[in-house]
């Protein structure tokens, strides 16, 4: 992302000062190799907070890399997972909690949909843990008996829209009846392989029925390029932002708000998410590869799921639904596994996360 005059003043004159008073006062060297950790994550901060302007058009100043990792400098701990899509930041935000605090050293927030108990999720069993779901719980609960494990719904519920009342208003009336699209996406750890041609072939065929079809990009697949065939495509994309960035959710929040159905070619966070702000979703059926960049997780989950029946509940409800339904099935569904039950109020929510920065200091 390339930075005006301006933006290189503001993310370089403080840390510049500050050497040059340390300089002076205490005999430090003004020429360093490495920044402090403070001057990282004030240079951090600086970079995300010039990201909450971006339009979500703006796929590449969204996907690139945060300076210096972005949200996941807030902590300080050996698990970054409560910062993901800045899911710990909506619920401080949510709770009154001044906004740039560090995250509690040993919590985690789970950032997406649980079918079964990877290794991934087996690592977290000793924290405390906030889980969307009793379902998610009782998958827990299964592998230990740790008591600081909590059903609170999904972050994105707690989320606020990175846009005014107004500002939707006027998308919509620009954008008509808009369909949201979902492609399969990879991960930090995996590649998606895939053919996007019959998924983008059925997004044409919806333009007959909807105003305009926009395709919401995951960060890692724009930096992969897969994401140029459905610009040639002639599709509107967008994007929520990077892993690592603390609005990610916010924009999300704002691009449901906007559609009035949404659309994907696999199983998804972005499935219960809809249906919690009714809007209906049709999950279509297509095949997908992970390749690891760390061994053989991606391929063992793609077994997993093959074989899971917690998999095949999850998606049932979805497949077959061209005319975009919501049902008493899919919302059960939704509430099983994400959690539509769970949420908390802003004075639980703020206990639940002091109760975790106590047990941190105890480690």
């Amino acid at each position: 992302m390339s930075m005006t005059a301006k933006q290189i003043i503001q993310f370089f004159l403080p840390p510049i000062y500050y050497r040059l008073k340390a300089k002076f006062k205490y005999g430090k060297p003004i020429f360093k190799v490495e920044l402090t950790q403070v001057e990282r994550l004030y240079i951090s901060l600086q970079d995300i907070n010039a990201r909450k302007e971006l339009a979500m058009s703006d796929l590449e100043g969204l996907t690139c890399e945060p300076l210096y990792g972005g949200s996941i400098l807030m902590s300080p701990g050996s698990v970054i997972e409560p910062n993901y899509y800045g899911g710990f930041q909506v619920l401080q935000k949510y709770a009154g909690i001044p906004y740039w605090n560090f995250s509690p050293q040993k919590l985690s927030i789970q950032h997406g949909y649980i079918c079964e108990m990877f290794d991934w999720e087996k690592k977290k069993l000793g924290n405390v843990n906030f889980v969307w779901s009793d379902e998610v719980k009782r998958m827990y609960a299964e592998h230990t008996d740790n008591p600081y494990i909590t059903a609170i719904g999904a972050p994105f519920f707690y989320a606020s829209s990175i846009m005014t009342k107004e500002e939707i208003a006027a998308e919509k009336k620009r954008l008509g009846k808009n369909l949201l699209a979902f492609p399969t996406h990879s991960t930090y750890y995996a590649d998606v392989e895939y053919n996007c041609s019959p998924f983008i072939n059925l997004l044409k065929e919806q333009q007959k029925r909807f105003d305009s079809v926009r395709v919401c990009v995951y960060w890692r697949d724009y930096q992969r390029g897969l994401v140029k065939p459905y610009i040639d495509a002639g599709f509107e994309c967008v994007c929520c932002g990077h892993m690592h960035d603390p609005f990610f959710l916010e924009r999300q929040k704002a691009l449901f708000e906007i559609a009035d159905a949404t659309i994907s070619n696999a199983l998804g966070s972005y499935i219960g998410y809809s249906l919690y702000l009714d809007k209906p979703h049709w999950l279509v059926p297509d095949k997908f590869d992970l390749k690891d960049h760390f061994g053989d997780e991606g391929k063992r989950e793609v077994e997993v799921w093959d074989s899971s029946p917690r998999y095949a509940e999850l998606r049932k409800p979805f497949l077959n639904n061209p005319d975009f339904l919501i049902t008493q099935e899919q919302r059960q569904v939704v509430d099983k596994y994400w959690g539509t039950s769970c949420v908390k109020s802003p004075k639980e929510i703020r206990s639940l996360i002091e109760e975790a920065y106590e047990f941190s200091k105890k480690i």
